[in-house]
C-alpha cells in the first residue's frame, strides 16, 4: 500500500459525519476487519466532537483533521486552534461524565494494539 495523507477543514456538524466516513473507508484499507472499523469511526466522532465543543466555547468554529495511511499504520489526528487541557491520570475515573472520551481512546486503542 503506498502512503496517503489526506487533510480536511471541519467547519459545520454535517462535516464532522463525512469525517467518520472517510476513517471508516481508511481503517478498511488499512485491513480492520469485523467491528473495528466502526470503533475507528466511533474515535472519530468522540475526537471531532470534542474538537466542535471545545472550539464552539471558545466563539471559534472549525478545525482540521488529517489522515495518515501507509503499510504500518492509521494516524488520525484532530488540530484544534490554541489552548492545551490536561489529561486525566491514567486509571482515574472520569470527573465529568464527558471525560469519558479520553478511557474510550485508551480502552480502544489497547484493543488494537496486536
Amino acid at each position: 500500500m503506498k502512503q496517503q495523507c489526506r487533510q480536511r477543514t471541519i467547519t459545520s456538524i454535517t462535516e464532522i459525519l463525512e469525517a467518520m466516513q472517510v476513517s471508516m473507508e481508511y481503517s478498511r484499507e488499512a485491513g480492520f476487519t469485523g467491528s473495528k472499523p466502526h470503533l475507528v469511526q466511533l474515535i472519530t466522532e468522540e475526537a471531532c466532537t470534542n474538537a466542535w465543543e471545545y472550539q464552539a466555547a471558545a466563539g471559534r468554529f472549525g478545525f482540521e483533521i488529517q489522515w495518515y495511511l501507509d503499510d504500518m499504520s492509521l494516524e488520525i489526528t484532530v488540530f484544534q486552534q490554541e489552548g492545551c487541557f490536561a489529561l486525566p491520570r491514567v486509571g482515574a475515573p472520569p470527573k465529568d461524565p464527558g471525560d469519558g472520551g479520553f478511557f474510550l481512546f485508551k480502552a480502544l486503542r489497547m484493543r488494537f494494539a496486536v
